[in-house]
């Protein structure tokens, strides 16, 4: 008797604690409405001790709270059809009224398959919302020939955009191995778009997509190591919405950190004051053929830049897009098709590599890239990445820095253009139209500064190609033989316009400022090189210009301000140059033609008169202390 009535004690303060527990829980029920919370874990108050039990048995809108124990839930994988649930990981326990979580809990598939598999039928009428909170998504592998599904082995996401939304926070994805597309995630959309919901995904700044993998198979290339992206429907809304989620060491054939095929609206707000912390970017990501860090194609539009915006990135910092490579094309983004487009606004694209072309981009086939400033203000701390637009110490065979084929387009403004490289000719840019259909391919260089770039020639100009550069300032190439080289075989056409410009080198180093042809047996096409208000480091006789108007070979008084590199003197010729240039801002954020202010001028030998400064800075009387280094005597000729 004795004996059982200890049992019984036990027993009882057992149930005691139970319902206390049970009671506590319904509480937080309580708190959250009609919604039901239900709790996943090896704990002993855990509702479920198995995630795909809860997901069956939670109701369209209910919470599944996810226990913090990495071996729990290893080997499993899961599926969301048709539901709108909003799982949530890091707890220790599941008995407490829950404080906020803490840390992750992993979902481990152990390489028996998808993560998280997250899908729309086609024909649900109602939309779904998943949101996913504090989780790692890691041992995905869709290899095995048991799995059905071969892409997307992290996260795969199938449904309509405007109807199906995911939403990402404080998510890892990491170390996830798919065959064909979407190591890390595969975003796909199976039908039009439908109602006029939100993105169809959002990552946002406290997320991270590492070390996943996209494998090709039976002749099929790997696509999007990251992230990969298939939408075949013309549709208006966003796509996805990625905040300052980090893309690090992902790989894949095409596109190592992100693949998008025909997906239009990509937004990244990807700023950062750091490259080499966990702050955000597309890093270190690599591809065996081509895009090693983006690749699109089929009219995809991915937009990346240094802001931020309801709650995603970054307001004081760059974008990047930083050290990754590819075994072909395209070291950062591979761009291709009509239609096709990349938008780069306050961005630094540096540390890239190609092994053929394109170190930083190579565009092609009717695809456009833009990239821009959108920042004020000087660009003289690298270390806190501001808002600056910057092209720095990309590598290819040729192309170093860009790699522009066929009837495409690349503009490039307000950028700093520097230390990139090339074994051939364009350590900044080459560019050739499409020799079949006789389209132009079109490269514009505007307010940019270019210096400490090493190649045969910094710019070439090859057959059915428009090569513009116009208020930029390019000087210090010292190990570069040329500026600008022209050619054209017999049939086509490369024409260049350089206007409004100071290209300042030092003469015993670089041999001319604009070479034209190969010379051998091949016949020459129409090759025409123009200029208009210039000051070149060569006389206007061996400048090698066929027409020009207004050149002056004079020394241009640059210096060195405070990390605003290359800006004129306050004598210098080359302010109040012209009457007109093409854009409204410099470098800095400048408004173009402000009237000089300062001591008289340096007359220039040729100049039309006007309140427009040559160069990529139009001089700032009120804010520039103009210092003591002054460079333009070193290249006196």
């Amino acid at each position: 008797m004795k004996a059982f009535g200890s049992t019984a004690r036990v027993l009882l303060s057992f149930c005691m604690i139970f319902s206390f527990a049970t009671s506590l829980k319904a509480d937080s029920n309580q708190i959250e409405g009609t919604v039901a919370t239900h709790w996943v874990g090896s704990h002993l108050f855990c509702d479920f001790d198995n995630l795909q039990d809860a997901i069956d048995a939670a109701d369209d809108g209910d919470t599944i709270r996810i226990q913090n124990d990495p071996d729990h839930f290893r080997g499993e994988t899961h599926r969301i059809m048709n539901k709108s649930l909003t799982l949530v990981g890091g707890y220790d326990e599941c008995y407490n009224v829950p404080p906020p979580p803490s840390g992750h809990s992993v979902l481990d598939a152990d390489a028996e398959g998808i993560v998280l598999e997250i899908r729309q039928s086609s024909g649900w009428i109602s939309g779904m919302e998943v949101n996913l909170e504090n989780l790692v998504f890691t041992g995905g592998d869709t290899r095995s020939p048991n799995t059905a599904d071969v892409s997307g082995a992290g996260l795969a996401i199938y449904g309509r955009r405007g109807s199906t939304l995911v939403n990402m926070r404080n998510v890892s994805v990491t170390d996830n191995v798919a065959e064909y597309r979407g190591g890390g995630i595969l975003l796909f959309t199976t039908g039009p778009e439908e109602g006029i919901h939100g993105e169809m995904l959002t990552i946002d700044n406290d997320s991270e997509i590492v070390s996943n993998s996209a494998i090709g198979a039976g002749g099929v290339p790997g696509s999007g190591g990251g992230l990969a992206c298939v939408d075949p429907y013309d549709s208006t809304s966003r796509m996805a919405r990625i905040g300052t989620a980090e893309f690090l060491s992902n790989d894949a054939d095409l596109g190592g950190a992100i693949h998008a095929d025909g997906c239009r609206f990509l937004s990244l707000f990807m700023g950062g004051p750091n490259p080499f912390l966990p702050t955000g970017g597309i890093q270190s990501n690599s591809a065996q053929e081509d895009g090693g860090g983006i690749y699109l194609e089929n009219g995809a539009r991915l937009v990346l830049r240094g802001i931020a915006a309801l709650g995603f990135g970054d307001h004081d910092h760059a974008a990047t897009l930083m050290l990754n490579e590819a075994g072909n094309r395209g070291g950062a983004a591979y761009v291709t098709g009509e239609s096709t487009e990349l938008q780069l606004i306050d961005v630094y694209i540096e540390g890239n590599e190609a092994d053929d072309e394109g170190g930083a981009i190579w565009i092609g086939d009717g695809a456009s890239v833009t990239m821009a400033r959108d920042g004020d203000g000087p660009c003289d701390d690298p270390d806190e990445m501001p808002r600056c637009s910057v092209v720095a110490g990309n590598t290819a065979e040729s192309g170093g820095a860009f790699w522009l084929q066929g009837d495409s387009y690349l503009n490039v403004n307000r950028t700093i253009l520097r230390n990139n490289s090339s074994d051939g000719l364009g350590s900044i840019a080459r560019v050739i139209g499409d020799l079949v259909e006789e389209e132009i391919g079109v490269a514009v260089f505007e307010n940019v500064l270019a210096h400490g770039n090493d190649g045969e020639a910094l710019f070439y100009s090859a057959s059915n190609s428009e090569l513009d550069i116009h208020g930029s300032t390019i000087t210090d190439n010292p190990d570069s033989e040329e500026v600008i080289h022209v050619w054209a075989t017999q049939g086509f056409s490369a024409d260049v316009n350089v206007t409004t410009s100071i290209i300042w080198e030092d003469p015993a180093e670089v041999d001319n400022l604009v070479g034209v042809g190969f010379g051998g047996p091949i016949s020459p096409g129409d090759m025409s090189a123009s200029s208009q208000c210039l000051i070149g480091f060569l006389s206007e006789g061996d400048a090698g210009f066929s027409s020009h108007q207004f050149y002056s070979h004079i020394d241009p008084q640059l210096i060195d301000d405070s990390g605003r590199k290359y800006i004129p003197n306050d004598t210098s010729p080359a302010i109040d140059y012209c009457v007109e240039l093409e854009s409204d801002e410099d470098m800095l954020g400048n408004a173009r033609g402000t009237p000089h202010q300062g001591p008289p001028l340096v007359a220039p030998p040729s100049s039309p008169g006007g309140s427009y400064d040559l160069g990529a800075y139009e001089t700032d009387w009120g804010a520039v202390d103009q210092g003591d280094e002054i460079f333009g005597d070193r290249f006196e000729g």
